[in-house]
Parts: structure tokens; C-alpha cells; sequence
């Protein structure tokens, strides 16, 4: 889909206006004004008439390319810092950082890599756009080694502890998220993007009233911001309130018009109401858009799969979870998809990952049983057990019980209710054995907390929160302390942003003699964690 120029949308407002406004300021001078009191959309009509009258000025195009960022339409920002270098190259080495910003609010990673890779500095903005690039393109081990050194430059911005918040929501963290989340919001200079993930987390817990307030706090310290209306939308499409939908739209529009975030609105709401069709009809004048928006390529995943176009249904889900490889939903229309086509050994290597996890949902493990029979694969009655174990819900009287023992250091009394959950329905639960061995490691039953932490592992051998368990447990009883570090390795591995796994493996290594080693690990997590954690931190490097 073209998006008209944003100046044959502003430029018909301002006919018949002067350059000079009754203070005697020239278009320009109130321009920069504007931008600096935030005011997005004034600045905006001021650079129109000033661009009218110099259209030969390279700085009047930049400003006009940040007012965009600043308004989050990453197509007319693009298009304004491209005209400024094309009157000015000498600016190329400047704009080129907010160009890439540009491409990546339309999810175009690679073009943006390519610009932050040729820059090789190491200032803030650039550091977190590289690392924001690398979340995007879903390589999340390399984009929390960028949000690491982002945060080494700057431990209080807003936006790189909103970015680390995301790669905690991507990899399941969701308390690490939330915790990024609220250091985000405390920070003096408050971000878009701290209000966008506090409310994405609201959103995945179910609580679609919370995710809006957030949503209208971020409009209110930022006003005229289009993706925190866009993520209003949403949340009102998922709601089926089609009203308050059609006005958090109207806004896109009036900031951004023609912005594809209010066409793939509309199309979400259209899907949630069963109008696959009319779904399909607006997904297609987004299809050019699709490759580079995750959301969209799962949208049309979806509406494809209901239309029985399989095929094209496959190509945009596989293409959605290379750029959201943790998707457990999207893994399992993949599956579904890739099982109705004929390829069931596909189906499970898909949803094989998707419920290697303790807190893998119950229908992502049970259709994972049910493809592991189907392909005899020797996971196959490890799954079925997992699959058979109820809902944490059905122990929710008991699991708060033990939080509150938990929480009043009360730990064998925790370990004891964990041990009839696990001697009954939940004897294959992983998440409550992992628990259970934890409890007890705390209450000192060292052997009881090693065979449960083994139970667990057995039942999910990939989860990193297990490894990290059954590393501790481990070393803490002397079991195979050498083979404890190569567990809490590949826990590291598989979430490198974890600080308990990270600070158990650098007490690993300094026990087995690598105390060089763990001094890096722990001085990098003194980087990225707040001022309440480094205590315990300060503390074990005090002892290498």
C-alpha cells in the first residue's frame, strides 16, 4: 500500500497563512519552537509553511524528519531525512541514525542494520536503535548483549530499560519485564515505549482495562504519539468495542494518514468478529507492508488458515516466528497448519519448542503429545504425563498459600504443601517440581530438593529456569559441581538476560576455580540491574 506524502495532507491546512505570526516570528522560528515544547503537530504545520517558503533547506527537512519520529510515523520520517541529505550529503553521517530509527518503526531491520553497522559508534541513541534492531529481528541473544552495553552508557534511559523490558517479555520473564517497566516510568525523562510495554504485559495477563490506562497515561506525556493510539485500538478491537476502536483510529489518522496501523485495527476487529473475509479484504492492501510487521504476517497467518489457503497460511507464520521465535500461539496455528498439510514431523519440530517450557500453555503441550504419538518420537510419554497434569488454576488455593509462607521466610511450611501437590495430580507438573525443589533448598532438605529438581529436568530438559534449578541444587550438594557449571551454562544460553541464572553461573565458575570468568559475568550484571540488587552482587565480587 503508498502512503500520500504527509505534505499533501498538511500543506491544503495552511493556505492563505502568512510566514510571519503576530509575535513577528518567521514559520521557521516557530517550527523549532514547537518541537522543542513537544508540540508535534504544531511544529508540523510551521515546517509546512516553512518548507513552502525555503524548500531548499536541508534542516528544515531534518527537523521535519525527527517531528515525525517524535509522532512515531517512521514512512514520512524516512522520507524527510532522505530529502535533507539529498540537499546536503555532509549531513548523511548525522541523519543516517534517525534514518535507521525510521526503517525501524516500519520493521524494516535489515535496512536498518545495514545503516547502524556502517556507524560502528558508540553513543547512546545509536547503541539502543542496534539493540532494538537485533530484538526486532528476533536474534535475542545478540540483542541483550546490545541492551547490556546500551545500558552501560546510559543506566537510567527510559527507552533502553523499555527495551530491556521487551526482551524479558519475549523470552516469558514477565516479572524481569515488569521490573524494567516500572524503572522505565520512574526515570525523569519518561518514554513511549515504558507505557507501550507496562501495557502489552497488562495485555497478556488478560487485564485489557489496566493495558488502556496505561495507554491513556502515555497520550497524556505524549500527546499525538500514533502507536500509543494504534495499541489503544487494539485493546478496544480485543474488547470488541467498535466505538472507542473507531475513535483511538480516528486519531491515527489525524496524526498519520493513511498510517497501515489503522487498516490492520480494523482488520483484527473484523477477525475477532468472525469476518474472515472482511478481514482478508483490508489484510490484502497491507500484503506489500506484511514482511516487515509481525503483528500483520500473524494476522494474515490466521486469516488464511480460516480462508483454507494453507499454504500461503504456513509462509506467513513461519515468517512471523523467525522474527518472534517464542510465540507459543503462532507455533501452534504453524503446527495445526503444517499437520493439516500433510507434514506432521514439521508440525512437531514447531510446536516441539513451544511447549519446552515448565509454563508451556496446556494445549501447546497436549498437541505436542498428540504429534509426538503421531511421529513416534521418543518425547512422546514424556509429553503425554505433562499433558495429563492439571491447570495451575486448580491448585490456586494451595499456590497461594505457599507464596505467603514463601514470603514470610516460612520455608518448610512452603515445601510441605509443594510435596502433596507432588505426590498427587501434579506429580508431572515440571513448574511445580521446579518450585518444590527450590523450596526445599531453602528449607535445607538438600537431597529432597535434588530429586525433585531431577524430576523436573527429566520432564523439561530445555527450560532454562529447570537447568538454572538443577545447576543450584547441584552445586549447592556438591552432586557433580563441575557438570553443575555446564548446566547453568546452557541456562544462560537459552536466556542470557536471566539475572539469577547469570549470578548462579558466575558462583559455578568462581567454585570451580574460573573466578575470572565469573568477575565478568558479575560486572555486567551490576550494569543492567537496579540499585536494590547490587548489594548481593557487590557482595560475592568482594569474594574473588
Amino acid at each position: 500500500m503508498v502512503r500520500l506524502s504527509l505534505l499533501s495532507y498538511i500543506v491544503p491546512m495552511t493556505l492563505g497563512l502568512t510566514a510571519c505570526s503576530v509575535d513577528g516570528r518567521s514559520a521557521e522560528a516557530r517550527a523549532y519552537a514547537s518541537f522543542e515544547d513537544r508540540h508535534y503537530l504544531d511544529t508540523r504545520v510551521h515546517l509546512a509553511n516553512a518548507i513552502d517558503e525555503d524548500p531548499d533547506n536541508p534542516e528544515l527537512r531534518r527537523l521535519l524528519g525527527k517531528t515525525a519520529l517524535a509522532l512515531g510515523d517512521g514512512l514520512v520520517a524516512e522520507t524527510a531525512f532522505r530529502k535533507a541529505v539529498e540537499k546536503d550529503d555532509t549531513l548523511a553521517a548525522d541523519v543516517n541514525r534517525y534514518l535507521a530509527h525510521a526503517h525501524l518503526l516500519q520493521g524494516e531491520t535489515e535496512e536498518a542494520l545495514a545503516l547502524l553497522d556502517e556507524m560502528q559508534d558508540s553513543k547512546t541513541y545509536t547503541l539502543r536503535l542496534l539493540a532494538q534492531a537485533r530484538l526486532q529481528s528476533g536474534a535475542l541473544t545478540e540483542a541483550w548483549e546490545a541492551i547490556e552495553r546500551a545500558i552501560a552508557t546510559a543506566p537510567d534511559d527510559a527507552n533502553i530499560l523499555s527495551l530491556a523490558g521487551q526482551y524479558q517479555l519475549s523470552v516469558g520473564n514477565i516479572a524481569e519485564a515488569e521490573r524494567y517497566a516500572r524503572r522505565a516510568l520512574a526515570s525523569p525523562e519518561r518514554s513511549v515505549e515504558a507505557y507501550l510495554l507496562m501495557g502489552r504485559m497488562h495485555s497478556i495477563r488478560g487485564d485489557l482495562e489496566q493495558a488502556l490506562e496505561q495507554y491513556d497515561a502515555g497520550t497524556k506525556h505524549f500527546r499525538d504519539h500514533v502507536r500509543l493510539y494504534i495499541a489503544q485500538a487494539a485493546a478496544h478491537a480485543d474488547r470488541l468495542d467498535k466505538e472507542k476502536m473507531q475513535n483511538a483510529i480516528a486519531n491515527v489518522e489525524r496524526i498519520a494518514p493513511g498510517h497501515p496501523g489503522a487498516i490492520y485495527i480494523s482488520a483484527r476487529y473484523a477477525l475477532n468478529q468472525g469476518e474472515t473475509d472482511r478481514a482478508y479484504k483490508l489484510a490484502q492492501r497491507l500484503e506489500g507492508a506484511s514482511q516487515n510487521n509481525p503483528p500483520l504476517l500473524l494476522l494474515l497467518g490466521q486469516v488464511q488458515i480460516e480462508r483454507g489457503n494453507i499454504e500461503q497460511a504456513i509462509g506467513h507464520l513461519r515468517a512471523f516466528l523467525h522474527l518472534s521465535p517464542r510465540h507459543a500461539a503462532a507455533s501452534l496455528f504453524l503446527a495445526n497448519a503444517l499437520e493439516k498439510k500433510g507434514d506432521s514431523r514439521q508440525a512437531f519440530d514447531v510446536i516441539a519448542q513451544a511447549a519446552s517450557r515448565a509454563s508451556s500453555p496446556k494445549t501447546i503441550v497436549a498437541y505436542a503429545a498428540h504429534l509426538a504419538g503421531k511421529t513416534d518420537d521418543p518425547s512422546a510419554a514424556l509429553l503425554a504425563r505433562r499433558a495429563k497434569a492439571p491447570l495451575l488454576g486448580e491448585a490456586e488455593d494451595q499456590l497461594a498459600r505457599t507464596q505467603k509462607a514463601m514470603d514470610a521466610d516460612e520455608w518448610q511450611s512452603a515445601a510441605n504443601i509443594y510435596d502433596r501437590l507432588a505426590a498427587g495430580d501434579f506429580a508431572d507438573h515440571s513448574m511445580i517440581l521446579n518450585n518444590a525443589a527450590m523450596a526445599h533448598l531453602r528449607a535445607g532438605n538438600d537431597r529432597r530438593a535434588l530429586e525433585l529438581a531431577e524430576q523436573a529436568y527429566e520432564l523439561t530438559p530445555d527450560d532454562p529456569s529447570v537447568l538454572d534449578s538443577v545447576g543450584w541444587i547441584r552445586l549447592n550438594v556438591a552432586e557433580d559441581r563441575r557438570g553443575s557449571v555446564e548446566i547453568l551454562r546452557r541456562a544462560f544460553q537459552l536466556d542470557p538476560g536471566n539475572m539469577q541464572i547469570r549470578l548462579h553461573l558466575a558462583q559455578a565458575l568462581a567454585i570451580n576455580g574460573s573466578k575470572a570468568e565469573a568477575r565478568k559475568h558479575l560486572e555486567r550484571l551490576m550494569v543492567v540491574v537496579d540499585e536494590a540488587h547490587k548489594k548481593p552482587l557487590k557482595a560475592v565480587l568482594a569474594q574473588l
